[in-house]
């Protein structure tokens, strides 16, 4: 190896590090390809409700049968050629080698901190995403009622119509006006970059921000839908945030954890990620990790499978533990279940209420 090739690949995580800053590129052109069916970005004017309902029928967007094997145009192999592949196994070579003997043997005290934090911080921001949900919803249906006690039934039908249809026009301006990558629950966003596919701004931190509050707006409206798939796409952009350690958006850089700042880590905390967010979703740890294990995970080892359901109770816990602390402080409530007659108690006593 030269000595300026052995300068550019000194370090591993440097060597390693496929993010790109895709705003440096002019008009931004490859990732409006990838995001806007039409092909070009759209300017502030061109953004109609009516183009998008003319994107529908498109060809590409139609409907197939299952049993029918589907023939790519031209523009879906442009599309699909433009898009970035992940190795995530690291190459053989004298610099990775070398970056390998570095390491501290057999340690994983930090990869288990790391899965613990992810698990908390996604179980604070389900937690966070409910209670907007909550209080949207409070706020809706409570003046609803209050109408249809004092006025009449046409005037809190009208009230609560308006306000649910303000809460997903804004639910959709959010996502259609500021972040197009963020339209979709964000599962097979994540599936695909689990299998190799980089897509573009997937776990950006404006488009994760976007996410949030558009899924609190649409869920709070009252639409049959729900939040699974959105915590799905937030956990696991909270497993790539914290495992990297940095963000070319915010232009934030920590050394804390540098190693884990490679593909394949960051696939493993993605995947935890993944795991948590369906955990908190349905608050169900043991159902978090078999997803991850049997639909999105296409790596999988026996520590992998521990470390991931280490997370999913770290965010139960954290989530179960903030919704009795939130009733004990905004609905005056009791803090846990320890004022409680246990049940015991009840049978001996005959206790009940």
């Amino acid at each position: 190896m030269s000595n300026e090739s052995a300068g550019t690949y000194a370090d591993y995580t440097t060597y390693t590090e496929f993010q790109q800053d895709h705003s440096e590129s002019p008009n931004g052109s490859e990732e409006e390809a990838l995001l806007y069916p039409g092909g070009h970005s759209p300017s502030a004017e061109d953004i109609s409700f009516l183009r998008l309902f003319s994107d529908i029928w498109k060809p590409g967007t139609d409907v197939e049968s299952s049993r029918v094997n589907h023939t790519f145009s031209q523009e879906e192999k442009r599309k699909l050629c433009a898009f970035e592949s992940i190795d995530y196994f690291a190459p053989n070579s004298a610099v990775y080698r070398k970056w390998l003997a570095r390491q501290p043997h057999r340690r994983a005290w930090d990869r288990w901190l790391m899965m613990g934090a992810i698990g908390m911080t996604t179980g604070l921001v389900a937690y966070t995403l409910y209670l907007v949900i909550g209080v949207l919803a409070e706020f809706k249906y409570g003046v609803t009622r209050w109408l249809l006690l004092h006025t009449n039934l046409g005037v809190a039908w009208l009230f609560n119509t308006v306000v649910s249809l303000l809460l997903v026009a804004g639910s959709s301006t959010l996502v259609v006006g500021l972040a197009p990558a963020a339209v979709s629950s964000g599962v097979p966003d994540v599936m695909a970059y689990l299998n190799g596919v980089l897509l573009p701004k997937v776990f950006n931190i404006f488009t994760v921000c976007v996410k949030f509050a558009s899924c609190a707006l649409a869920v709070a409206s009252g639409l049959p839908i729900g939040p699974e798939g959105p915590m799905i796409h937030i956990g696991a952009a909270v497993g790539a945030a914290l495992s990297q350690g940095h963000s070319t958006t915010l232009g934030l850089t920590s050394n804390i954890f540098r190693r884990f700042r490679n593909p394949r880590d960051k696939r493993d905390f993605v995947t935890a990620g993944v795991a948590v967010g369906v955990a908190t979703a349905f608050n169900a740890p043991i159902g978090g990790l078999l997803f991850a294990f049997e639909e999105v995970a296409s790596f999988w080892k026996h520590s992998l499978g521990w470390q991931i359901f280490f997370a999913c109770m770290c965010a139960t816990l954290t989530l179960n533990l903030s919704r009795s602390a939130g009733k004990a402080i905004i609905h005056s409530g009791s803090f846990g279940w320890f004022n409680q007659v246990s049940l015991p108690e009840r049978l001996a006593g005959n206790i009940w209420f």
